[in-house]
């Protein structure tokens, strides 16, 4: 669009087409049926993916990143999982948000080295979850408050690393500073900050943040889940 006029209601945006996937902070990441990716925004940390850390009014195409399937759009950083099971991110990186071991940041995509065999995957604030194909759940970057079910609080992890006692995970969804996941046999898991009850766990105020996975209070067993800022949703079978 080109200005920073506020929009009562949707407008299309220009020069995009053919989207099959988006994700979004304060920034835009749009999947083309190509398998290229697009990107706006504010770009804090270089997280649009241009080599650059100049925010964009219109969509820029980011190079070097082909046979996306998915992206994740964290507060200062992006992610993507490509056709073959890898997942690339760029952006800041102070708390391992990359996955790269590190906490250099990177203004244009870079793999998550040893890292394949990911069937889905999603990005909170500072934190990314990824299922493998085998259905166990790994996770990096920001653990202040137990997001990544390691057990622990305020170790962040700059390397994927498996979550805690999860198995058969068919769907995950990263929050803000919490994480949700399903499982096939029709339960479901939070772990993180559970200020807002977000986790379902049943806790009366004053709730405590869970750095292990504890099981949540459900009619029925969603097998689908998602992760808001600070609230989380299930779509149950039937």
């Amino acid at each position: 669009m080109g200005t920073r006029e506020d929009e009562l209601s949707p407008v299309r945006v220009k020069k995009v087409k053919n989207i099959v996937a988006v994700a979004g902070d304060d920034h835009t990441l749009a999947v083309k049926e190509n398998g290229r990716v697009l990107s706006w925004g504010a770009n804090s940390g270089g997280k649009l993916g241009d080599g650059t850390t100049t925010g964009r009014m219109e969509p820029v195409k980011i190079d070097g990143l082909y046979d996306v399937v998915a992206v994740g759009a964290g507060n200062f950083f992006s992610t993507a999982l490509l056709s073959d099971g890898t997942v690339s991110a760029w952006g800041a990186n102070d708390y391992g948000e990359l996955g790269d071991g590190t906490r250099d940041d990177h203004r244009t995509p870079m793999p998550v080295p040893g890292f394949d065999g990911v069937a889905a995957m999603d990005s909170g604030a500072g934190h990314t979850l990824a299922i493998r194909t085998d259905g166990r759940l790994w996770a990096w970057g920001f653990n202040e408050t137990g997001q990544l079910g390691l057990g622990t609080f305020e170790q962040d992890a700059l390397s994927p690393t498996q979550v805690v006692g999860l198995v058969d995970v068919v769907s995950a969804g990263a929050g803000s500073n919490h994480s949700v996941a399903a499982l096939a046999d029709g339960t479901a898991w939070g772990f993180g900050w559970n200020q807002y009850g977000q986790l379902g766990d049943g806790q009366e105020p004053p709730r405590d943040d869970e750095a292990f996975p504890v099981q949540v209070v459900a009619p029925e067993g969603p097998l689908l889940v998602s992760a808001g800022s600070v609230h989380s949703m299930g779509v149950a079978a039937g």
